[in-house]
């Protein structure tokens, strides 16, 4: 196989995935609802605020400045 792609080609049927092969590929789920929705949110905007606390506790305590040797 070779590395080099042919950009005139008109037939790329060797190449590239059909369609089709590829929404066979997609996982199979159900919609999230809005409940599901905002839980996920709520849990991503605490992960969040829990990085901003821990950054925050590094930087009062000076880990930043000891790590990068400053």
């Amino acid at each position: 196989m070779s590395d080099y792609i042919d950009i005139d080609s008109k037939d790329d049927h060797d190449t590239a995935p059909a369609l089709h092969e590829l929404r066979e590929l997609e996982p199979v789920c159900e919609a999230l609802n809005n409940s599901d929705r905002m839980r996920l949110l709520t849990a991503r905007r605490r992960r969040i605020e829990d990085m901003q606390e821990d950054r925050k506790l590094r930087d009062d305590l000076g880990l930043y400045e000891a790590a990068s040797g400053y």
